[in-house]
């Protein structure tokens, strides 16, 4: 076949407008048994504005990612904010999410899941579980053991997936310990969210869940924050909550953050300031 013919057949499929090429695509297969595979990349919608109706936006996020509506609305206090589930480009293609989530002036991107791992770089990750699979206790076992912590609080992230690990782990950490493959192993779908570690970076806290010990919690923000009982209280009954006061990430390595709320049983993200 000449190289002129080639070109003739690839400036005739560029050309073809979004119905067309789906026509073409499944002439090829009936008359050919020719098919093409779709990438198997995974992909997050971004909201970067929320536009000038959020009671839409927030419904149509329900609707799209399959969550309810307190964890829906939580997203929009965060704004820019990831969707918490990953979908193929298929997916957003043919479900039309990016056109439904920006009819009312939102702005919606898409982008890759897929992290660039370079092990030069200081980078950490967290992890979000998109989806546990078939073998929910393989998974409950493997994050307690992952994070060394209890079998309830292990429970207590998988049943709230699609879900953020608190914790973050550094690339060396993933690499060496294949925490990718042992996730896909299970039959779990995960996602890496990377960021730098910067040591001069503020955060604030973001409380996903409270867990079964809310008293203990109440008083761990109390403590923390150096607060009454009633902010404190009030801070916790509006989880998923951001607590506003930011801090260093000294603080939270030199005062087992993390690992308090853990104890406790909460769920936190950390969130750059």
């Amino acid at each position: 076949m000449n190289k002129a013919y080639i070109s003739t057949i690839v400036e005739s499929v560029v050309a073809l407008n979004d119905d067309e090429l789906k026509e073409f695509l499944s002439q090829l297969k009936r008359d050919y048994n020719i098919t093409f595979e779709s990438s198997n990349e995974r992909f997050n919608l971004v909201i970067s504005n929320e536009g000038d109706n959020r009671q839409y936006l927030v419904e149509k996020v329900m609707e799209v990612c399959e969550i309810r509506f307190a964890l829906a609305n939580s997203l929009m206090n965060i704004i820019p904010c990831p969707l918490p589930v990953s979908f193929s480009e298929k997916e957003i293609i043919d479900g039309k999410f990016i056109e439904i989530l920006s009819k009312h002036g939102a702005s919606v991107d898409m982008v890759s899941t897929k992290p660039v791992l370079d092990m030069d770089e200081p980078t950490s990750y967290q992890i979000r579980i998109d989806n546990t699979g078939p073998q929910k206790l393989k998974l409950v076992k493997y994050v307690k053991e992952l994070l060394g912590i209890g079998l309830k609080e292990a429970k207590g992230i998988v049943d709230n997936t699609p879900v953020i690990i608190p914790n973050e782990f550094t690339t060396g950490f993933i690499k060496d310990n294949n925490v990718q493959q042992s996730f896909t192993d299970i039959g779990a779908s995960i996602t890496l969210i990377p960021g730098k570690v910067e040591e001069s970076v503020n955060y604030v806290i973001r409380i996903d869940n409270t867990g079964p010990q809310k008293l203990k919690l109440l008083k761990y923000v109390k403590e923390l924050l150096g607060i009454g009982l009633k902010e404190a209280k009030g801070i916790v009954d509006s989880t998923p909550v951001i607590i506003p006061n930011e801090l260093s990430i000294d603080f939270i390595k030199d005062n087992n953050v993390q690992q308090s709320f853990t104890d406790i049983g909460a769920s936190i993200t950390l969130i750059s300031a």
